[in-house]
């Protein structure tokens, strides 16, 4: 019997240049899928949007946190 592979929920946390790269990173695994965003900004949100209308966005960290498997920290430095 074959083993089904699991498929990984992917949250990134700040959405900038280093969170976009790491969405197309993390997708081109066959077992992830980038499934929501947390950012507090506006902008991020925005370029998240042209990237997928299935992200989930959103500023709430425990919401957020309850619909990931793994977290992805790409927010700025000075705020990790």
């Amino acid at each position: 019997m074959k083993k089904m592979e699991e498929e990984y929920k992917v949250g990134i946390v700040g959405f900038g240049g280093a969170g976009m790269a790491l969405y197309t990173h993390f997708n081109s695994f066959p077992e992830c899928t980038v499934s929501s965003v947390f950012d507090v900004k506006e902008k991020a949100f925005e370029r998240a949007r042209n990237v997928s209308n299935e992200f989930i966005l959103t500023e709430d960290f425990d919401y957020f946190l309850s619909t990931v498997d793994i977290v992805i920290i790409s927010s700025p430095d000075s705020t990790h």
